[in-house]
């Protein structure tokens, strides 16, 4: 069997770095063999795999346009990936085609990949153009393992500075006014689906009532014909009983299929996002998204005290970084009790009443205060 190409591949195992060949074979399957902790080993035994691949001389690099591996890269990752992902990929790649032109693929440098991040900073925001440049990461390590590239010139190009974006979290009396302002049966449903379980849009309209046990308190987030979850994984979201009424009676009322459809029996689609900025205004609250009340539902878990872990699970996060960091809020009326709980905050207490002299009332002094007094004495 000839082998098409050889690389390096490191993982942390056991807490130290270890460096791994991975082969690529004709008919595209791969094979990882473990070095150890020693780069130098691995990068010498990678030359020599790689000059064994064609009697004695580097595996050539298939020569492609980037446009053709654009068209060609989209098509092949439709199916394994969500269509959102898909999309992503095919337009940011448009993006760097406007920008580099129709250019060889090896001619996308490392220096390229700085120069395009920097001119996608002088039109859109950090966080777009961060995004942009973890795609084409991915992209382009795509080019690798196909063998169009030796090497992935976005890989070390470092990412923007973003500034902290704000969390936008539903204060307890915009959710009851969001939820007051829903026209009818079927999107007070759906907001308290929303709010009470963090599914995201997606989720939440390709919802059918095979989904729902109503008798369990139980929602099946999961793959179906025409439909992927965004991590291609199913999950099961607890539905609270405050909100079990309200989709009984609209079970009674639409029947079965999609929870949240058309008159044509067909999932809601067009114009939901613009229908919801309607019901916010209505509602008289500051502007707010769908995805906001996810967000909005996270935020209050944790601020609750639930395990992070727990969290993590219900928004069906792969990573809990990902939960924290653009999920969770921490809201003032917490940040204000947390100072409380320190331990020493009662000491702190009897120092402030001493001050006010020796004619103190025992009456003001926290209880054990007193004795403790008293032994100084």
């Amino acid at each position: 069997m000839n082998w098409r190409r050889v690389w390096i591949w490191k993982r942390r195992h056991k807490g130290r770095m270890t460096y791994c060949l991975q082969r690529l074979d004709d008919g595209g399957h791969r094979r990882t063999e473990a070095v150890g902790p020693d780069k130098k080993l691995a990068e010498a035994l990678r030359k020599r795999g790689e000059m064994e691949l064609n009697g004695g001389r580097y595996q050539d690099i298939v020569t492609s346009r980037l446009a053709a591996f654009a068209e060609e890269h989209v098509r092949l990752i439709e199916g394994s990936v969500s269509e959102m992902t898909v999309e992503e990929h095919g337009r940011t790649l448009g993006v760097l085609l406007d920008y580099s032109g129709d250019v060889l693929l090896e001619k996308v440098t490392p220096k390229m990949a700085e120069e395009f991040l920097a001119a996608r900073l002088k039109n859109v925001a950090p966080a777009t153009a961060n995004k942009n440049l973890r795609t084409l990461k991915g992209v382009f390590g795509s080019a690798i393992r196909r063998g169009y590239l030796r090497a992935n010139p976005f890989q070390h190009v470092s990412p923007a500075r973003e500034l902290e974006k704000e969390i936008r979290v539903l204060s307890e009396a915009e959710i009851e006014s969001l939820v007051l302002a829903c026209p009818d049966l079927k999107w007070k449903c759906f907001v308290s689906l929303a709010l009470t379980t963090g599914l995201r849009r997606g989720e939440l309209v390709n919802l059918e009532w095979d989904d729902v046990d109503l008798d369990e308190g139980m929602i099946r987030v999961r793959c179906k014909a025409g439909y992927r979850t965004k991590s291609g994984k199913n999950r099961g979201v607890p539905l609270i009983s405050e909100v079990a009424p309200a989709l009984r009676a609209l079970r009674e009322e639409s029947g079965e299929g999609y929870v949240f459809k058309t008159s044509q029996d067909t999932p809601w689609r067009n114009n939901v996002n613009r229908l919801f900025g309607k019901i916010v205004k209505d509602a008289g609250i500051e502007p707010c998204t769908i995805h906001d009340l996810r967000k909005t539902f996270l935020s209050y878990l944790a601020n609750a005290g639930v395990n992070e872990a727990v969290v993590q699970k219900l928004a069906g996060h792969s990573s809990i970084s990902t939960t924290i960091k653009h999920y969770s809020r921490i809201l003032p009326e917490t940040l204000k009790k947390a100072p409380a709980k320190l331990p020493y905050a009662q000491g702190l207490a009897i120092v402030a009443q001493l001050q006010r002299g020796p004619d103190v009332s025992p009456d003001v002094l926290p209880e054990g205060a007193v004795t403790s007094l008293a032994m100084e004495s």
